[in-house]
């Protein structure tokens, strides 16, 4: 499998200072995005004693592969240009990318830029039906472009705000920011493959974490439906016919009034429609079954709250650690090991940890010393995953029977 490069004759360029610098490198990402939508990424340095660090570099890209990577600190010093903070801040623009809501968290609080508008490709992804779970940036580049990106840990960890970048950071920076849109734009092209009529879909909330009620797509040409707008506002709907829903649900539909040929729309309560109703919703607020047999277990919203609540893994903890005394001798062992016990570290993670302390000139022992020693700090840089439930039952009981019951 080929690794994704830009197309040819396509260089990142990078911005540091001058406003007129930023004026002419936004104008052009603009004439070369007529559809104001834009791949986006961020770049900080790692402080492996989990301190925050705000976002050294800001990288945007078109689709036809203009790039450019915007420094916002070099050296210490921060600056945003205000140029930059306006185009990031038009409500006008999209920025897609991975992971992206967290990036737009991290560039409000270390630059006060409050990102106008973008989208998550994983959560696209998954909406329409083509991957089940969030995936990593690299997974979805490999899914939907069959390419491969770089993702070498000297690039990953680089110093981001020193005074000059080479070339292949440079690279690595943008190239992220470019996939991210490509894949992007294959999910628009791709995005009415599982959405054909008659597919049976779970119509979502507007946050698209929960399910609504469960129809059946009709066919949405506006030549079947000429008297509605399925198109307005910024809206692409579809039409649906009513399966099932929760009857406590109050949230609101536009609802075909079947008995007139349909010649009118009403409001209607969902706890009104009945079975073959027709309805309208939002196209990018609906995703496929997987398992249309499995109908009776989808869980919907009462009253914009869930009945099923499930105890997170931290109450868990604090359930069992609440019982003990502070003051106790052994009280801070305790909760380290259950800590330990509960939550696994990525080992990817830890060896690239170990690598990093090995390039400042640690030998082996020398490392895993110091991984001991800092091993609650470390951890917090690391991916850690909860077991399943007959691993996490056996590493709990050895924690709570075979180590502490005396």
């Amino acid at each position: 499998m080929e690794y994704l490069t830009f197309p040819e004759g396509k260089t990142p360029t990078v911005v540091e200072k001058g406003e007129d610098n930023f004026i002419f490198a936004l104008n052009r990402l603009a004439e070369t995005s007529p559809d104001h939508i834009f791949g986006f990424d961020m770049e900080w340095e790692v402080d492996f004693a989990n301190n925050f660090r705000s976002p050294a570099t800001v990288q945007v890209s078109s689709s036809d592969g203009t790039s450019y990577l915007f420094r916002l600190i070099v050296q210490g010093k921060s600056r945003v240009s205000e140029s930059l903070r306006k185009f990031l801040e038009d409500k006008n623009n999209l920025f897609v990318g991975s992971n992206i809501a967290n990036d737009a968290s991290r560039l409000a609080r270390g630059h006060g830029v409050e990102l106008s508008g973008f989208k998550e490709i994983s959560n696209k992804a998954r909406r329409l039906g083509f991957t089940k779970k969030r995936m990593a940036l690299d997974a979805l580049v490999k899914k939907f472009l069959n390419k491969k990106i770089r993702k070498h840990n000297n690039l990953r960890f680089a110093k981001w705000e020193k005074k000059q970048l080479l070339n292949d950071e440079i690279d690595y920076a943008c190239l992220d920011a470019y996939s991210s849109l490509l894949v992007f734009m294959e999910l628009v092209e791709r995005q009415d493959e599982n959405l054909v009529p008659g597919k049976k879909v779970q119509v979502m909330s507007k946050s698209g974490k929960t399910v609504m009620a469960i129809g059946f797509l009709q066919n949405w040409k506006e030549d079947n439906f000429k008297n509605f707008k399925l198109k307005s506002k910024g809206k692409d709907r579809v039409v649906l016919s009513f399966v099932k829903s929760d009857r406590l649900n109050a949230k609101l539909f536009y609802h075909f009034n079947n008995e007139r040929n349909g010649e009118e729309i009403e409001i209607k309560s969902m706890r009104d429609l009945k079975e073959g109703d027709l309805f309208l919703w939002d196209r990018s607020r609906i995703a496929p079954l997987y398992d249309e047999d499995s109908v009776d277990d989808i869980e919907f919203v009462h009253d914009s709250f869930s009945l099923l609540f499930i105890l997170d893994i931290f109450h868990g903890m604090t359930r069992v650690t609440k019982h003990i005394k502070t003051s106790h001798g052994a009280f801070p062992a305790f909760v380290s090991r259950l800590r330990d016990a509960i939550f696994i570290v990525n080992e990817d993670d830890l060896n690239t940890y170990k690598s990093l302390l090995k390039a400042r000139g640690m030998n082996d022992d020398e490392s895993e010393a110091y991984v001991r020693k800092h091993w609650n700090t470390i951890i917090k840089t690391c991916r850690r995953r909860v077991p399943q439930k007959e691993t996490l039952e056996k590493r709990y009981i050895e924690v709570i029977i075979c180590t502490f019951l005396n």
